[in-house]
């Protein structure tokens, strides 16, 4: 009598461990869905079939499942089966899918998968469709992007004034995507291939300390702002210096955002750069320049944003004469300020609150950073913090 098989469960699955050897789990509630685990830890869900059109046996098609959930797995093989009993093939379909006319936009689709099983995936796939976004690139063919369209994307970012560090962290990820689907097999470089990748930028911009404002350099640039157009500047540079907030998300800022009774902003997660809500307090210096703004808008209600045109537009987060990064640039000429843009009053309320001694944990969340990593390039301006720490214990 054949020895009946055990079903595989979840346990079997969160319990494996690579090996020296690609090695398979088989299930047997759904016959011919497999779990493979590789030796460098790559895992993901495959069913075995017979191609109905050739008739070869043993043909393998990667699952489109996201997690390593059995249950998801064996939902997503017996749609896959259904499927080819019904005459529709899956896997081909993928097959014309990722053919030459793939575009940016399905390939991270594709990837998707394989992200959502590393620490960082979201962070990678919200980096990686902010190419996407860029001049709509990522509605097109993959074949049809250039290296030139790339290398403006690139002059895109240092125009915003990116450090070259994250401007190559974007690149290696959008490269390291397409290699990964490579290597899965999931698309073939004879049919789709990004152009020769983009030398690296050396990464001399890249300066820890980020910079902060002298006191006479921040009362020239208040000062200067208050007598130059267009009208928002002034209290952009005054909600910008007192919040650090980053200007893709101050102009996009609502009155409903605003709660002035508890002196609160809220940061929506779809104007946030990590995707995710937060809430930050303002100042004194905050509150009179919100007050004063409602009373010189009395049309506005709350989804009207806080900061307009003249003729009531949103104002521009990219480059061009309506835009934050030109007005900038006009109002460091003016006051003689140089080799400055608008993030470095992002950092610059970053170094105050160090220096003023607040812990890194705060300043963490008034940057709205996600990781404490990225705040501790401040770190250096606080030395006296750590030898107050210590002498603490003297009395003990």
């Amino acid at each position: 009598m054949a020895k009946e098989r055990k079903n595989l469960t979840q346990r079997d699955i969160d319990r494996c461990q690579p090996k020296e050897k690609e090695y398979e789990l088989r299930d047997n509630k759904v016959p011919y869905l497999y779990y493979r685990v590789r030796p460098n830890n790559a895992r993901k869900w495959i069913v075995k079939y017979t191609d109905p059109v050739t008739g070869k046996m043993w043909q393998k098609h990667t699952l489109d499942v996201p997690t390593n959930l059995l249950e998801d797995a064996r939902k997503a093989a017996q749609k896959f089966f259904q499927d080819l009993a019904e005459g529709r093939d899956p896997a081909n379909a993928r097959t014309n899918l990722i053919r030459k006319s793939l575009t940016l936009n399905e390939a991270v689709e594709l990837y998707i998968p394989f992200a959502s099983r590393l620490r960082t995936g979201s962070e990678i796939i919200t980096d990686i469709r902010s190419i996407c976004r860029w001049n709509d690139i990522g509605t097109r063919p993959i074949n049809s992007i250039t290296r030139a369209d790339l290398t403006a994307y690139i002059n895109h970012l240092v125009e915003l004034d990116r450090t070259y560090r994250t401007i190559n962290k974007k690149m290696t990820l959008l490269y390291a995507m397409m290699n990964k689907l490579y290597r899965e097999e999931i698309i073939s470089r004879s049919d789709v291939s990004l152009p020769t990748k983009p030398d690296k930028l050396p990464e001399i911009n890249s300066d820890k300390s980020r910079g902060y404002f002298e006191p006479e350099e921040r009362k020239k640039l208040i000062e200067t702002a208050k007598t130059m157009q267009p009208a928002w500047l002034y209290p952009a540079i005054i909600i910008t210096l007192n919040t650090g907030l980053r200007p893709g998300t101050l102009f996009r800022l609502k009155w409903s955002d605003i709660d002035m009774r508890n002196r609160n902003i809220r940061l929506r997660a779809e104007i946030m750069k990590t995707k995710d809500e937060w809430i930050v307090p303002y100042n004194n210096n905050v509150a009179q320049m919100l007050e004063l703004l409602q009373k010189t808008q009395s049309s506005a209600n709350a989804d009207s944003y806080i900061l307009t045109q003249s003729h009531g537009n949103p104002i521009s987060t990219i480059s061009g004469s309506e835009g934050w990064i030109d007005a900038f640039k006009q109002l460091c000429t003016k006051t003689g300020i140089e080799n400055r843009t608008w993030y470095h009053m992002r950092h610059d309320f970053a170094s105050q609150l160090v220096m003023a001694g607040v812990d890194l944990y705060t300043v963490k969340d008034l940057m709205c950073h996600k990781n404490i990593t990225t705040t501790q390039i401040y770190a250096h301006l606080a030395p006296d913090l750590k030898r107050q720490a210590v002498s603490m214990l003297d009395t003990l």
